[in-house]
């Protein structure tokens, strides 16, 4: 089975994208708990990466194309009623809109 990484450190170090996913999502459900939207912000955070899944992007981390991976978890988030979760996707590198 083929391993997907979220990150690829210069010195080698790998980062699994699963590990990253569900990391991030255990703190966007934190820090959201505050909100009563911890579950917005569980599916913030294990969607908002899940465009790195690609072949594409896999080839980013070697040094390949620059790879939008950021519309897929926020087309996901929004397939799901997610509005919010959606937007802070799609903003999660490049910002929110006004």
């Amino acid at each position: 089975m083929k391993q997907y990484l979220a990150h690829l450190a210069e010195d080698g170090r790998e980062q699994p994208l699963l590990d990253h996913l569900e990391g991030t999502a255990k703190r966007s459900a934190a820090f959201a708990k505050a909100l009563a939207a911890e579950e917005q912000g569980r599916l913030a955070g294990l969607s908002h990466d899940i465009g790195k899944y690609s072949t594409a992007f896999q080839r980013r981390l070697r040094g390949g194309a620059k790879v939008d991976h950021a519309t897929a978890g926020a087309f996901v988030c929004a397939q799901r009623g997610q509005v919010s979760a959606a937007f802070a996707v799609a903003g999660h590198h490049s910002g929110l809109p006004d």
